[in-house]
């Protein structure tokens, strides 16, 4: 018997995460970019992860996270006991295999961030059942445009391309807010605000049918 899992995805808050209206949903995605730049702002972030009406909670952390590149995955994961912190690794929730990092393409130097042929080394370890793939930056090509330039990882997409997720979450690229389908992946742009980082977008939400 199939079965319908509500999911929704958000990302790159920037510290309003308390003005975005999340609905009740099997499973909330984070997708970086909370603004988590001390401690004040880290327990910001868990108690309102705390408030949200989701059985699930799964976040990955984005280049302006940089307490928890600072203070490294395993005390994330530990902070965040009221969700499932992702770093390079996987979860499988409901019986669906999501695997998630905070990573994207260097760019003014951040945190959470490598050089394209650096990440390969990352998105070589995307299990190939993986059936929701959750990254702060975007694919090359794939709701990644800056202006007149694609900004994505093409590394990503080449394996992306290659294990065929049934979708790929992310964030980063502000602007770039939509849910599109390319090829065998569904791609979702999941950014709340918009270039000049004001409240813009709602939270994107979808079924996954199991």
């Amino acid at each position: 018997m199939k079965k319908n899992i509500k999911i929704c995805a958000v990302s790159d808050t920037h510290s309003y995460q308390w003005d975005v209206k999340i609905p009740k949903c099997d499973i909330f995605i984070f997708a970086g970019d909370a603004g988590l730049t001390d401690n004040v702002r880290a327990w910001d972030f868990y108690n309102w992860l705390d408030n949200l009406d989701a059985c699930y909670k799964v976040i990955v952390m984005g280049n302006h996270d940089s307490i928890c590149e600072r203070v490294g995955k395993e005390i994330c994961k530990e902070f965040f006991n009221n969700a499932i912190y992702l770093e390079n690794q996987s979860v499988e929730i409901e019986g669906i295999k999501i695997w998630g990092s905070p990573f994207s393409k260097m760019f003014n130097n951040w945190y959470f961030m490598r050089y394209d042929n650096e990440l390969k080394e990352i998105w070589d370890t995307i299990p190939e059942d993986t059936d929701i793939v959750v990254t702060h930056g975007p694919a090359f090509g794939w709701l990644d445009r800056v202006g007149w330039k694609n900004e994505g990882s093409q590394t990503l997409r080449d394996r992306l391309e290659e294990i065929k997720p049934k979708y790929h979450i992310c964030g980063h690229i502000h602007s770039e807010h939509n849910i599109v389908q390319k090829r065998n992946t569904i791609i979702v742009n999941a950014s709340i605000l918009d270039n000049d980082y004001k409240m813009s977008f709602e939270p994107i939400v979808f079924d996954y049918e199991k």
